[in-house]
């Protein structure tokens, strides 16, 4: 199974963000156990340093984003993927970017906190406590 992950998980589990932390954690755990496949954007690993950074300074935070790099697979962004992104019309550009990376990586599941930004068909939609059901019926 490929699910592509959105950066709100990532941050969870890395910031250990409560109440979300648990699950995300499983889920994060699934792909460094191959159990699934994940992938993630390019962008997400610019958005979490930025983020890290700002409590954790620039040597933590770039460890983070090296743990990262050795657990998930990264989806490309380049001009196909912007351009694909626009033509989704959805309201925020960067979550837009976030499932044209998800489709361009063939992946059956997008696991994010925010699903309602997500209301278009296609790819499923689903929260890491959804995933973490999926995974144990498995």
């Amino acid at each position: 199974m490929k699910i592509f992950v959105d950066t709100n998980i990532l941050l969870d589990v890395l910031l250990k963000r409560e109440p979300f932390y648990e699950k995300s954690a499983l889920l994060w755990s699934a792909v460094k156990n191959n159990i699934v496949k994940g992938y993630i954007s390019a962008v997400s690993t610019t958005n979490i340093f930025y983020i890290a950074k700002k409590t954790l300074g620039n040597e933590k935070a770039m460890e983070l984003v090296k743990i990262i790099l050795n657990t998930f697979k990264i989806s490309k962004v380049d001009f196909s993927i912007l351009n694909s992104a626009e033509k989704f019309k959805m309201k925020d550009y960067e979550d837009a970017v976030q499932y044209a990376c998800a489709v361009e990586s063939d992946c059956e599941y997008m696991i994010t906190r925010n699903k309602k930004d997500f209301r278009i068909n296609g790819i499923k939609i689903i929260d890491s406590e959804e995933f973490y059901d999926l995974i144990i019926k498995d």
